[in-house]
């Protein structure tokens, strides 16, 4: 079985990028096809935390060599974390909502002439991002492991905060395109419709999973979630 980009023991960015871009490369076609049902299941939003845990299994199963049927597996990871994705992923995106208008709020302080609210807006910056990362990465632990639901943001924020150089790569990756798709919408819209949630996926698990596999796997084996679903070789996707 291929590690994919999970192998790295250490935080490597230029490796991890390097072996992301590899396994973009070979896996591209089924990639594209999961961005598309990923972007057409959360057009209902509701259903987005769920679909962004399913997507993050998804990934990994690619990652790591294994046959994927794109809608059959899809569904399947789908329902199996429907009501705690669905749940947990709303908290954090209600927590959000103040982070974002602490960020607005002292960005227009400053574009008015007010020098003092730079330290604030960075303060807000901060959190805003740290936020983004631990989201990112409680989809990721819900996608892999059996925690009880308090347990997954709890450590979810741990590695956010212990590992502040992949949670800012996790969070520049999600940001960044962002703002290609308020400066130039239409390349904006064609990045996240054909491939661009899918490619962030696969940078989130890659630079986090060594991560998740030493401290959470490493110290409640119990913990590490079976897969539900089977992954024969003569499946087809």
């Amino acid at each position: 079985m291929n590690a994919g980009v999970y192998s790295a023991p250490m935080f490597d960015p230029l490796g991890t990028m390097l072996k992301l871009s590899r396994f973009i490369r070979r896996n591209l076609g089924s990639l594209i096809r999961l961005n598309l049902l990923y972007v057409a299941v959360c057009l209902l939003l509701v259903t987005a935390g769920p679909a962004t845990t399913a997507l993050l299994r998804l990934t990994r199963d690619l990652s790591e060599g294994r046959r994927v049927r794109i809608a059959a597996d899809f569904w399947s990871a789908f329902a199996d974390t429907l009501a705690p994705s669905a749940l947990l992923g709303g908290g954090f995106a209600f927590l959000m909502l103040p982070a974002g208008y602490a960020v607005s709020f002292y960005l227009n302080g400053l574009r008015a002439g007010q020098p003092w609210m730079a330290l604030p807006l960075l303060i807000a910056v901060s959190g805003a991002l740290l936020l983004i990362a631990a989201g990112m990465v409680l989809f990721l632990l819900l996608a892999t492991a059996r925690l009880p639901l308090w347990r997954a943001p709890v450590d979810a924020l741990l590695l956010a905060v212990r590992h502040p150089a992949a949670g800012l790569v996790c969070a520049a990756a999600a940001v960044a395109p962002l703002l290609m798709l308020l400066a130039v919408p239409l390349a904006g819209i064609a990045f996240y419709l054909f491939g661009g949630f899918a490619f962030h996926a696969a940078a989130v698990a890659g630079l986090f999973m060594p991560h998740v596999e030493r401290n959470v796997f490493s110290s409640r084996p119990h913990a590490r979630k079976p897969y539900d679903y089977d992954h024969r070789p003569d499946d087809e996707e």
